[in-house]
């Protein structure tokens, strides 16, 4: 039975607010909480725990529309249903979207699917979240030139409203350990780091067929879906380190593409090293098919290693990578190996996987029982993820804190403070030098 006089407080949603959102506010400005409101707007119902911008139901619309007075236009232009025919094709529910992941708790892994920009939050009145916040190949602000947060700086969890209980709560406010995320340092861009605009990714969003060289205008799922499979070959796979390094030398970008981490759920990756990889992605992107085209061909990428069937892929990914010539390389089966291991004993070099590699120009399977080891080295520790020696566990643990706080796997961040001190040493090292000289000039 639904609700037949309106509830006191009818919030008004924003422009650009997500369904999610304006729930949320409506359940704190009536003083209930969210599985109350869900309940109040839909007797009997359940599912007020879900990722609401994508689970709603017409029934619950309804419910909400006679208690708020909002149009049931405008809320269903708050859900996922405003990018059907462009990010979205069909949701059955089940199946993962392109480029909008979930949130919150999912097969028991942490999804980061909401993003916030903490500068937005800090200048509205009554802090709301964009419901652009929500599309993965955007993260960055393009207000406020600066990356996104898809977790509490404080605590590293997920940013999900719907955990806030009680009333008076802004949704800046973290459920987990109440850090206000307006507080959050930003992390603001150069110039020099924007090295494309996202219009593309703009005009398509609104609907607009995108331009892609000698293929004419794409639809906006072909173009989600082409650069989904560009992303994903940069983000993981056998081919990404590769591709990333050749991306990055071959158009200037300056990028620690080995401290990304290649992780298969490429939804959890953070807004900083989403960011880097869709700087690589447009690049290979532009002059389309040209730059793509080259990479394949400079790293052996073919067909069968990007897309498993063809039929549901855009004709302009398909088209210029069957033509690329494939050759007839030799079989490397294990007498081949065999064959390559003898040659260099007898020569006196140490048959190790790189020496079998760079001679036979091939990495099959059974290399790595031909192949004999490089060194001998001292066993690392228990620890898969910690391969340093001598640390106290008092520091392992708090590196490993630093990393889930900044969404990073622990290798990729001991790397990454490796490098920043060592180039800080350098850059000291350079300057005493450059003092040095000019003493002795004088």
């Amino acid at each position: 039975m639904q609700p037949s006089v309106s509830w006191p407080r009818r919030p008004t949603p924003f422009e650009g607010e997500s369904f999610l959102s304006w729930f949320i506010r409506v359940s704190q400005a009536n003083c209930v909480t969210p599985n109350e409101l869900y309940r109040a707007a839909l007797p009997r119902g359940h599912m007020y725990f879900a990722d609401l911008d994508r689970y709603w139901s017409p029934d619950l619309i309804l419910g909400l529309h006679e208690g708020t007075q909002v149009p049931v236009k405008t809320m269903r232009a708050l859900t996922f249903h405003k990018w059907h025919g462009t990010l979205i094709a069909e949701d059955d529910g089940r199946s993962k979207l392109l480029w909008l992941p979930p949130i919150g708790n999912r097969q028991r892994i942490q999804s980061f699917g909401q993003q916030i920009c903490p500068i937005c939050l800090a200048e509205d009145e009554t802090p709301y979240l964009r419901a652009i916040w929500r599309v993965s190949c955007l993260p960055a602000c393009s207000q406020h030139n600066c990356l996104l947060a898809d977790r509490c700086q404080n605590c590293a969890s997920i940013i999900y409203p719907g955990n806030l209980v009680g009333s008076g709560m802004p949704i800046s406010i973290c459920w987990h350990c109440g850090f206000d995320m307006r507080k959050i340092a930003p992390y603001q861009l150069n110039n020099d780091k924007r090295r494309t605009s996202l219009a593309n990714v703009s005009t398509a969003l609104a609907s607009g067929w995108v331009k892609l060289g000698p293929y004419g205008s794409v639809h906006p799922l072909l173009y989600f879906r082409l650069l989904w499979r560009v992303y994903r070959s940069l983000a993981t796979g056998r081919f990404a380190y590769p591709l990333r390094d050749y991306t990055c030398s071959k158009f200037s970008l300056d990028f620690q593409v080995r401290a990304i981490p290649a992780l298969r759920e490429t939804d959890r990756i953070n807004p900083h090293n989403r960011w880097a990889l869709m700087q690589m992605t447009h690049e290979l992107l532009d002059e389309w098919p040209s730059r793509f085209v080259n990479a394949c061909v400079a790293l052996g990428i073919r067909g069968r290693h990007l897309f498993k069937d063809r039929k549901i892929e855009p004709f302009a990914l398909v088209d210029p990578i069957e033509n690329i010539p494939s050759g007839t390389p030799p079989i490397a089966n294990k007498l081949h190996m065999e064959q390559i291991r003898r040659h260099l004993t007898d020569r006196g070099i140490v048959p190790t996987q790189r020496q079998i590699r760079d001679l036979s120009g091939r990495k099959p399977r059974s290399l790595q029982k031909v192949a004999a080891p490089a060194s001998s080295h001292v066993p690392y520790g228990l620890s898969r993820y910690w391969k340093l020696d001598g640390i106290s566990p008092s520091v392992r643990e708090l590196a490993k804190q630093a990393a889930r706080r900044e969404g990073e796997t622990t290798a990729a961040w001991v790397e990454k403070a490796i490098t920043e001190t060592l180039s800080r040493n350098a850059s000291r090292i350079n300057t005493s030098i450059a003092g040095e000289v000019l003493k002795g000039s004088e």
